[in-house]
């Protein structure tokens, strides 16, 4: 199934759940009104629907119509989020380490 054909299944669910006449795919499900009670609702539709096994962690990393039917579509990101913030972390050390040299270097030598 293609991410468009997902995203229109997705959409028509959002909007069953929601209660909402339209449904964007970049629209928030939270910023339409959602809550966890409808996340669940919703989580079961979707299951059903789409032939699925779907998870309320993937549901919450992605929360718009596009993102989740991307994200089932097969289009996945390479980089997770836990090595996004390692590289993140990475950069914030090294500027740290660029702004105050002497402060990192005194805790990072031996005593």
């Amino acid at each position: 199934m293609t991410a468009s054909e997902t995203a229109q299944i997705i959409s028509r669910i959002w909007q069953e759940v929601l209660l909402v006449e339209e449904v964007g795919l970049h629209d928030h499900f939270y910023d339409l009104g959602g809550n966890p009670r409808l996340l669940e609702q919703m989580l079961h539709r979707l299951q059903t629907s789409l032939h699925m096994e779907i998870s309320l962690i993937d549901l919450c990393q992605h929360p718009t119509v596009m993102s989740l039917a991307r994200y089932y579509a097969g289009e996945r990101k390479p980089a997770s989020s836990v090595s996004a913030s390692y590289k993140r972390a990475r950069r914030q050390r090294r500027l740290m380490a660029q702004r105050y040299p002497m402060r990192l270097s005194f805790a990072s030598s031996p005593m």
